[in-house]
């Protein structure tokens, strides 16, 4: 249980932080992909009235983290120091960079938002290192990063990964995992088409068939798999390990799909998308857990044994040491 009950799907960042203000105070917090019109601007923006000792922005373009930053620091009063980091997710050498930075100057972080990702490619596209974007974005690089810069988290430090409600719907394909087109997938590794058309996602009629929606739906699945992974490797260090959902909201993630196509869905703004996120980044309450998930600002229950089970994350992470070369 949370420790307040009373927040919900209508719950603003602004009432989090406020609620949640000595828990932030004095910490560093580092947030992926920070930019104007994005939940990562909207946590950030609350996070830094609460005197945060440092705030740390990734973003593919810096441009876009700076001008966060710059938002923070013309009408945030006492603005807590802020670093701004380039970093593409889609690319290994990128990350390796970034994180090396940090390393570098020897950074503890208290709080680690993955945040940053990628949304319904329409075409199936590669990344540098020749991996589905969705997969290679979403969930390789935060999984890379956080792996190499796990050392600095702070003892009883805490790691989000942002996920979505649909997580359900695309179990990890691990016979075709980057969307080359099987011709057939075992059954537990094909998609709920049920459930996606109830979300009104495009025309589906076979498991092989690339499709942007649900290549953003598998990997939000990893996602949540990354904080199973991470909760059993990381439990010596006391550092707890969640997935959160935002909700619908409408930023520029969405651009390739304008907004989702079910009307019947119940939007939220930014700040109450955020909301749940900074529930599950910050509340004391939550300390002790684990792979646990969270919407409308509460622990819920997760439907899907796909991203419950270990022996699931365990082999989602011997692909990802393969794919980056890595034994972590």
């Amino acid at each position: 249980m949370t420790s307040r009950p009373d927040f919900d799907k209508s719950t603003t960042s602004e009432e989090v932080v406020a609620a949640f203000s000595h828990h932030i105070a004095g910490t560093t917090i580092l947030i992926t992909g920070v930019s104007s019109n994005g939940l990562g601007a909207a946590m950030a923006m609350a996070l830094a009235s609460e005197h945060p000792a440092r705030l740390i922005f990734t973003a593919r373009q810096i441009a876009k983290a700076d001008e966060v930053a710059h938002a923070i620091k013309t009408n945030v009063k006492d603005p807590p120091s802020i670093l701004s980091l380039e970093m593409d997710l889609s690319s290994f050498e990128s990350v390796r960079a970034a994180a090396k930075r940090l390393l570098e100057q020897k950074i503890t972080i208290n709080t680690l938002v993955n945040n940053a990702g990628v949304m319904a490619l329409p075409n199936r596209t590669l990344s540098v290192d020749g991996h589905e974007m969705h997969f290679a974005t979403n969930f390789l690089g935060h999984w890379l990063f956080t792996n190499l810069i796990a050392s600095n988290m702070a003892q009883g430090g805490r790691i989000l990964n942002v996920t979505s409600g649909g997580y359900m719907i695309c179990p990890i394909r691990f016979h075709d995992i980057e969307w080359e087109g099987a011709e057939a997938l075992p059954q537990e590794e094909q998609p709920d088409f049920a459930a996606a058309r109830s979300l009104g996602i495009g025309s589906l009629t076979s498991p092989g068939n690339y499709n942007g929606m649900l290549a953003y739906l598998h990997s939000n699945a990893a996602s949540v798999l990354l904080s199973v992974g991470l909760a059993t490797r990381l439990k010596s260090q006391g550092v707890s390990t969640l997935s959160a959902a935002p909700g619908v909201v409408v930023t520029e993630l969405q651009r390739h799909i304008g907004g989702f196509r079910n009307a019947t869905m119940e939007y939220k703004t930014a700040t109450q998308g955020a909301a749940s996120l900074l529930v599950a980044a910050l509340d004391p309450a939550l300390q002790s857990h684990g792979g646990e998930y969270i919407n409308d600002c509460q622990l819920t229950e997760i439907t899907s044994s796909h991203v419950q089970d270990e022996e699931v994350a365990n082999r989602l992470w011997a692909v990802a040491n393969k794919m980056t070369d890595c034994n972590f």
